[in-house]
């Protein structure tokens, strides 16, 4: 049977969604209805991706369509609201882009929101389905690598101020309200990596950083977090520098590099870099093999379709959500408290409810 979607939100991100769902077929899969606050742009991507329905109110179409489920495709600020939404009108399969929240409490509701409703919540990190993350946990699994000590990923991308700080119709990225600025953007991504690969609840955390003169949003973060287990996490993230992407494992035997890695093209690498001595490092390359579609007249694997691929498999049961909902929640914690801490200029702790802490061990053994 086709899965049946609802999508709330029809801005640039939607057409990610649009795009991977067509890629992989009306048999499997549909966007059936679609909503925005503005109905010209749901219109727009009903006729682009054939929606049988299109709607100015994201409530009317919750409550007018039988779904399979929703996916929003909107700004960060917005999704408690949206979550409750969705769970009101009994949909309870949601595939939420990133970041979950722009509050650690906020994030915590949400949680108890799908404990309440024993709905799934799946935090849209679309890199994570990329084979190239696949490659990167078997390199890890050998065991060559040796313990790993401490994880660096940095995410950066140069966006020019040029909107006029009351031009209502600047990009989401300039607005504070939406959850725009550099940490519920591109930091999220380095936050969510390095939280990943170091497999441990944060500790503490300390950043600097500075804000945007024209609109108030945070341009530039730049943190660590001790984990509670001994690992340390170093985050990199700027809308005032060139596109850069990194991730770097480090441990007792080898350093793991990964470039490009939040969008990552068709064909990359894993780079494997040993020490023969100070002054010579042996290379080793990881070839990713992936499969290939057209996109632009240029070979790319698509992440957002294998990310649709793996929420079709949760959605059959056959697959566990990538992330876990308990990771999203510390992700978005973790967060407010890098922020906090470059606000403050303190080392700051995490506070990760118990609730959340308990249920996030059970899905690291899981």
């Amino acid at each position: 049977m086709t899965v049946k979607l609802g999508l709330i939100g029809c801005g640039r991100i939607s057409h990610a969604h649009g795009i991977a769902v067509s890629r992989i077929g009306a048999d499997k899969v549909r966007i059936v209805a679609c909503s925005d606050v503005r109905e010209e742009a749901a219109k727009s991507f009903a006729d682009a991706y054939g929606c049988d329905r299109y709607y100015g109110d994201a409530a009317a179409m919750l409550a007018a369509e039988k779904l399979d489920a929703v996916v929003l495709a909107t700004w960060p600020a917005q999704h408690l609201e949206q979550i409750e939404m969705c769970l009101a009108a009994g949909h309870k399969m949601i595939l939420c882009e990133k970041a979950l929240a722009t509050t650690g409490e906020d994030a915590v509701k949400i949680w108890d929101l799908v404990e309440k409703h024993g709905a799934t919540v799946v935090e849209g990190f679309m890199y994570l389905h990329h084979p190239l993350i696949a490659k990167l946990d078997e390199v890890i699994a050998k065991g060559d690598i040796g313990e790993i000590d401490w994880v660096r990923s940095c995410s950066s991308y140069y966006f020019p101020e040029v909107a006029s700080a009351d031009d209502a119709s600047r990009s989401w990225r300039f607005k504070k309200e939406t959850g725009g600025g550099v940490p519920w953007d591109l930091a999220c991504y380095t936050v969510n990596a390095v939280a990943t690969y170091a497999a441990q609840l944060p500790q503490k955390v300390s950043a600097t950083g500075s804000f945007s003169a024209n609109y108030g949003t945070i341009n530039r973060i730049f943190g660590t977090i001790a984990f509670e287990g001994g690992r340390t996490g170093v985050i990199e993230s700027s809308a005032g520098a060139t596109f850069n992407q990194a991730l770097e494992i480090h441990s007792t035997k080898r350093t793991l590099h990964v470039e490009t890695v939040f969008t990552p093209p068709g064909d990359t690498i894993v780079r494997e870099l040993a020490t023969v001595k100070p002054s010579h490092i042996h290379v080793k390359e990881h070839e990713v093999e992936s499969p290939l579609t057209l996109q632009d007249d240029l070979p790319t694997f698509y992440c957002y379709q294998a990310q649709m691929e793996s929420f079709l498999k949760v959605l059959a049961g056959a697959a566990k959500p990538k992330p876990a909902l308990s990771q999203s929640v510390v992700n978005v914690i973790t967060i407010e408290t890098l922020i906090n801490a470059m606000i403050e200029e303190k080392v700051l702790p995490v506070d990760v409810p118990q609730r959340v802490r308990d249920a996030w061990l059970r899905d690291q053994q899981a």
